[in-house]
This record gives structure tokens, C-alpha cells and sequence, in this order.
């Protein structure tokens, strides 16, 4: 029984001898268990092969996405407040599948609308109903 549980690291240095990679380096050190693993020459080969996406290029995206998500919120505030007017006892599941925004943005928009005093909360959570001011 003890001999099949040291049988993966068998099955694994044989892969890296198929693939002529340098097999990983185990340290022990205070009580714990380090596995350094090098790249392959193949992978060296992919990676190297593929373009590289420069720090202006992946700015640029973050940029274009963080400006898309700034200029939206006026979209769905809009939505939400004509959603509300419409039914005051809509889930944020519900409204989250009707705007199309996930549920973290419409939980984040309406807590923003409860603090600019545009809805308010009437009864509990579970029970109660969105009012629009």
C-alpha cells in the first residue's frame, strides 16, 4: 500500500523525461514541502513565439473598460428607478436579469440611490419594497 503512494511522482518524472524538461527541485524547509518546477524548452519555444502584450496596450484596455463602467451607472440608474416605479418588490435578481447587469453592479447602484435619498427601503429585507422619491 505504502509502495502505490509515491507512484505519481514516478508517472510525473517520466512525463518531463518525455517532454526533456529538467526534472523539479524538492526542498524541505520548516516543516514544509517546496517543488521548483523550470520551464520546459518547449514552452520556452511557445511563449516566445507568442507576441507580447505591451503595459500600453493592456492600460489601454483597462482604461477602455474602467470608462465603459464610469459612463454606464447613469444608464442603469435610469433603469432602475423606472424598474422600481414599476415594482417596488423586485429582487435583485430580478433586476439584475432585466438590465442585464450583473447583481453586485445593481446591489452597488441601488445602495448609491438609498444614500443620494432617490429610493428608500420600506419594511424589512426579506418583505418589504423599494419607493422611489
Amino acid at each position: 500500500m505504502v509502495k502505490s503512494w509515491g507512484r505519481g511522482y514516478d508517472t510525473e518524472v517520466a512525463a518531463y523525461g518525455a517532454a526533456g524538461a529538467a526534472l523539479p527541485v524538492v526542498e524541505a524547509d520548516f516543516g514544509g514541502l517546496w517543488v521548483r518546477i523550470d520551464e520546459s524548452p518547449k514552452y520556452q519555444e511557445l511563449r516566445l513565439d507568442r507576441p507580447v502584450q505591451s503595459h500600453e496596450t493592456v492600460n489601454e484596455t483597462v482604461n477602455e473598460t474602467v470608462n465603459e463602467t464610469v459612463t454606464a451607472p447613469e444608464e442603469l440608474t435610469e433603469a432602475l428607478l423606472i424598474l422600481l416605479a414599476e415594482d417596488g418588490s423586485a429582487t435583485y435578481d430580478e433586476l439584475s436579469e432585466r438590465t442585464g447587469r450583473n447583481r453586485s453592479t445593481v446591489a452597488r447602484t441601488l445602495k448609491q440611490l438609498r444614500l443620494e435619498g432617490r429610493i428608500e427601503r420600506v419594511g424589512s429585507d426579506k418583505t418589504g419594497h423599494w419607493r422611489v422619491l
